[in-house]
């Protein structure tokens, strides 16, 4: 027998998907990687751990109708993240502080966005395919920071050539090699930490300022990376 078609009214239109999208978004931000399979969708944005988001909650009810009305992705990822919606006929009902904060959710939506079809679109400077083709991070600061395929390109060579040189040199036969690793990316943070101590200096930045923001963003990113299971 056939396998049976999927009906065009049980297709999920792109719109759709890009709210869907926004929502996972949300959820990235708020716990620092993109839902599993038995994360909810719809979770509490209050909870310190992924929750389902009650049914009779408000939020879930803009969420659900924003969804089936196919509301522009960019205002369902605002929504979630600040916990109301911004029009031009209810604008004069927030304060500046929330308008804000609503405006900078809209922007870091459309910052992550705009670098996805980015990575998409360039060409490989190195001619080999990167999977994924672009850092799926959703740090804000990183999204705004420019990192080209050729050196996404030269970041994954770099990680393949120290376990070929701990697999080869070190430890040919396996087992633990904590501290070699330990070693390694500590003297990568320190090269970080230097940069970003030297930028202060360069752009009339506070330079321990720029070295603290350089240890916090490495971390979150190494973070975020063990989370996903990779780049």
């Amino acid at each position: 027998m056939a396998p049976r078609k999927k009906s065009r009214q049980n297709r999920r239109k792109p719109e759709d998907e890009k709210g869907l999208l926004a929502i996972q978004l949300a959820f990235a931000k708020k716990f620092g990687r993109f839902p599993a399979d038995d994360d909810p969708v719809f979770f509490d944005p209050d909870a310190d751990t992924p929750q389902p988001l009650d049914p009779n909650h408000v939020l879930r009810g803009m969420l659900e109708a924003m969804l089936k009305a196919g509301t522009p992705a960019q205002l369902i990822y605002a929504c979630y993240v600040t916990g109301f919606i911004v029009a031009e006929r209810n604008r004069d009902q927030f304060s500046e502080e929330q308008l804000g904060e609503w405006e900078a959710a809209i922007d870091e939506y459309f910052a992550f966005v705009d670098r996805r079809k980015t990575r998409q679109k360039k060409p490989d400077s190195f001619g080999a395919k990167v999977v994924p083709s672009y850092p799926t991070t959703v740090i804000p600061e990183l999204l705004v920071m420019e990192l080209t395929e050729g050196g996404y390109r030269a970041v994954v060579e770099i990680v393949e050539a120290a376990s070929r040189i701990q697999n080869e040199r070190m430890n040919p036969t396996g087992g633990p090699n904590l501290r070699w690793r330990i070693e390694l990316a500590s003297a990568f943070l320190a090269a970080a930490i230097d940069h970003g101590y030297n930028a202060g200096e360069a752009t009339k930045h506070d330079p321990e300022k720029m070295a603290d923001l350089a240890i916090d963003l490495t971390v979150r990113r190494a973070m975020e990376i063990w989370v996903q299971g990779g780049a």
